[in-house]
Parts: C-alpha cells; structure tokens; sequence
C-alpha cells in the first residue's frame, strides 16, 4: 500500500509504502528526520527519558522513542504526531473500500498510547469521507501479537 508516492524506500523494492512510515522502523526514520530538521534538544540532559544529541542514529530504537514520547520528548512527540498523521490517513483510506465498524491496531509501536493515537484519530477524522464519519472507530487490540493470525483464520472458518 503506497502512502506517499516516491517516498522512502521500501525492503519491497517500492517507494513510499505505509510500512516505511508506520513501522518500528519507519518511526526511527521519521525521529532521525525531527532531529535533523529541529535538532536535538540541547537541554536534553535535564530531561528524563529525553533523547540527547550525544546518542547516534545508529543507537536510536523505537522503544527508545516511545519512552521519549512518554517523557515528554518534543522531538519524539513530533514523529508521533507524523506517523499518527499518516496512519490515520490509511486508517481512513481502509475505510473508504471496506466499511468495517472498529479497526484494531497493535503492536509494539501502538504501546506508546496517546503520542500516536491522538494524532492518528484526528487525521482519520479529518480524512475519513463523510458518509463514513461516527461510523468507524479506532481501538487497541487486547489480544497477545502471536495470537491473532490464528485466531483470525479461525473465524474465516467457523
């Protein structure tokens, strides 16, 4: 699923797929660019759970910036509140062909809580057609991650 026409190389050979943006991988991307736009907070140090500049690309994982999201990180709020941005537009986007009544997000990037759902539900909002608005709601997932596969080709075959 292309988000953003020649965007950001994808492993699948294309450019700007959803996974390249809203993957625990495409969230580090997005981050790395906040700080490079913005750079790195220089009071960093004196912020708990804060990214600092003397931490490389190299080093930053996405648990690392979802703790900072938590902490309060406006570097690692701002790539939530893009992923969110772009999710919410795909979210929206699902919608348009399929109808369904909840759309169910997990995983780990989903952990951070609100950093990404309050942006993701207002650009799906903001995206979603008319027709479609106060019909469709975005939750969390309660089941475990090496659950769901089976669990949903059991219901495709009851």
């Amino acid at each position: 699923n292309i988000l953003i026409p020649n965007g950001r190389e994808c492993s699948c050979g294309r450019r700007g797929c959803l996974e390249t943006y809203t993957s625990a991988r495409g969230i580090v991307q997005t981050y790395i660019e906040v700080r490079r736009e913005m750079g790195a907070p220089a009071d960093a140090k004196e912020h708990s759970g804060w990214i600092g500049p003397e931490v490389t690309d190299a080093e930053i994982h996405s648990i690392t910036v979802g703790m900072a999201a938590s902490a309060g990180d406006p570097l690692a709020l701002e790539a939530f509140r893009r992923v969110g941005y772009w999710l919410g537009i795909a979210c929206a986007n699902a919608v348009t062909f399929s109808a369904p009544e909840c759309i169910f997000l997990m995983g780990g990037p989903t952990k951070v809580g609100d950093p990404l759902l309050k942006p993701l539900r207002k650009s799906f909002d903001e995206h979603l057609l008319n027709i479609y608005q106060g019909k469709c709601r975005i939750e969390m997932s309660h089941l475990k991650t090496n659950e769901v596969a089976i669990l949903g080709a059991a219901a495709l075959v009851s």
